[in-house]
């Protein structure tokens, strides 16, 4: 099962603040799965690629600047599964950019990568076997 946790607050400030996390569950062992687990380093690898690309692609067009020095960071909890072929970085308001930016999604494609990340129950159920 997958989760999306979002929260939200207002102290009466110029901007109210929102945060989220995600998590997946075994909903036979009834327990939490490590997401960056399952996908190991190398399709892990691939995901901080395209999670950077869109993260620098947003610097331009929304902060006004890139200095393209720097990956985006992706951890536990701000890296959610969407569906069998896309996963979605998301990062709270300020956790990565400015905070006049507000927060930033990235969208990641599964499909190119998907035969990096090792065989397990885990991947066949959060990635059905497509003829690999």
């Amino acid at each position: 099962m997958a989760l999306s946790i979002g929260a939200g607050s207002y102290t009466g400030g110029p901007h109210p603040f929102s945060s989220g996390s995600c998590e997946l569950v075994d909903t036979h062992k009834g327990e939490a799965v490590s997401l960056l687990g399952v996908l190991g380093p190398a399709a892990l690898d691939k995901v901080v690629d395209q999670v950077t690309v869109a993260y620098h692609q947003w610097k331009t067009d929304v902060v006004g600047f890139d200095d393209a020095t720097e990956s985006a960071p992706v951890d536990e909890g701000e890296l959610c599964y969407v569906d069998a072929h896309h996963l979605e970085a998301r990062y709270s308001q300020g956790s990565i950019g400015p905070w006049f930016a507000g927060p930033f999604t990235a969208s990641v494609d599964v499909d190119p990568w998907l035969p990096l990340v090792p065989k397990s129950p885990a991947r066949d159920a959060l990635f059905p076997t497509r003829g690999d």
